[in-house]
C-alpha cells in the first residue's frame, strides 16, 4: 500500500487571539506558500490556517482546499472585495518515500479540513506515523 502524503493543519480559532505567527526559511529549495505574510511588517496581521505537507511543491496544492473551505465559512482577512482566507503552507521533499505519484490535493484536503472544523478532531498520516489532534474551540 502506498503511503499517503497528507497534511497537518493548525487552525487559527485554536490559537489565543494575541498569538503571533513568524518563521524562518532554510534549505536550498524551500516549498512555501504565502510565507512572506509571517513578516510582522506586512499588512496582514493574522493567519487563518497553516498547512504542513509532504509531496514537495506538489503538496502546496493542499492550501487551496483549506482556503476554499475557509472562504465558504466566511473566515479570512477583511478586504473591500470580501474576506480572503490567509493560509500559509510549507512542504517537505519526501517524494522518494513510498509512491512518488501520491499527491495531496485540493479536494482531499478540503474534505479533511471540513472534518476537522466540524468535529474539532483531525487525523493525518505522514510517511511513518499517524497523528490525531484535538483542537479546542
Amino acid at each position: 500500500m502506498d503511503r499517503l502524503k497528507c497534511s497537518n493543519w493548525l487552525y487559527s480559532h485554536s490559537f489565543p487571539q494575541e498569538t503571533v505567527a513568524s518563521g524562518e526559511i532554510r534549505g536550498g529549495a524551500p516549498a512555501t506558500r504565502d510565507f512572506a505574510l509571517l513578516d510582522p511588517t506586512r499588512l496582514v496581521d493574522q493567519i487563518n490556517a497553516v498547512v504542513l505537507s509532504g509531496g514537495s511543491a506538489f503538496g502546496l496544492s493542499a492550501c487551496s482546499g483549506v482556503m476554499e473551505f475557509l472562504e465558504e465559512a466566511n473566515i479570512g482577512f477583511n478586504t473591500s472585495a470580501g474576506k480572503v482566507p490567509i493560509v500559509v503552507g510549507l512542504s517537505l521533499f519526501d517524494l522518494g518515500s513510498g509512491s512518488s505519484t501520491v499527491r495531496p490535493g485540493t479536494k482531499k484536503e478540503r474534505s479533511c479540513f471540513s472534518s476537522i472544523f466540524n468535529s474539532a478532531i483531525g487525523a493525518s498520516r505522514s510517511r511513518n506515523r499517524s497523528y490525531c489532534i484535538k483542537m479546542e474551540r
